[in-house]
C-alpha cells in the first residue's frame, strides 16, 4: 500500500504543477487572480459535491462540526491563498522555482510540526538525517534560483 501512496503523491505533485499553469491561464484569460481562483474552487466544490452525493456519504452531525478545532477550518484559506499566489508567482518565477520554494516551505514547516507533534500528530523528533535532508533541499532551491 505504501508504494501506491508514494506513486499517487508523485502524480498529484506533477498534477499540481500543471494546475498552477492552468490557474495562471485562468487568471490571464479572466482578468484577475481572484476570479481565476474562484472558478478553480467552484469547479473543485462541484466535483466534491458530486462525489459526496454519488458515494452517499452521510453529513456530519452538528456536534461533530462543533468539535472541530478552530485552526482546522483554516485549511481552505491556505488553499485559496496558494491558488491565488501561485498563479501569479508561476508567471514571474517560473513553475520550477515556484514549486521549489513551495516544497522547501512545506518541508521546513512539516519538520517543525512533526518535531513538536502539533496539530494532532504524534511527535517525530528531528534527527541529523532529517536536518541534512532539509538543508539539502534548501540548497537545491538556491541552485534552481541561481540557474
Amino acid at each position: 500500500m505504501e508504494i501506491v501512496l508514494i506513486i499517487a503523491m508523485i502524480l498529484i505533485g506533477a498534477g499540481t504543477a500543471a494546475q498552477t499553469a492552468m490557474n495562471a491561464q485562468l487568471r490571464e484569460s479572466l482578468g484577475h487572480t481572484i476570479t481565476g481562483s474562484a472558478i478553480n474552487f467552484s469547479i473543485g466544490l462541484l466535483c466534491l459535491v458530486g462525489l459526496f452525493l454519488a458515494l452517499r456519504i452521510p453529513a456530519p452531525s452538528f456536534s461533530a462540526i462543533a468539535a472541530v478545532p478552530a485552526w482546522a477550518w483554516l485549511g481552505g484559506v491556505i488553499g485559496a491563498v496558494f491558488v491565488a499566489v501561485s498563479s501569479v508567482a508561476s508567471r514571474d518565477l517560473g513553475i520550477l522555482l515556484t514549486f521549489s520554494l513551495l516544497i522547501a516551505g512545506q518541508v521546513l514547516g512539516s519538520a517543525v510540526l512533526d518535531h513538536f507533534g502539533w496539530m494532532g500528530f504524534a511527535p517525530r523528533p528531528i534527527n541529523l538525517m532529517k536536518l541534512v535532508g532539509a538543508i539539502l533541499l534548501v540548497v537545491g532551491v538556491l541552485m534552481i534560483k541561481r540557474a
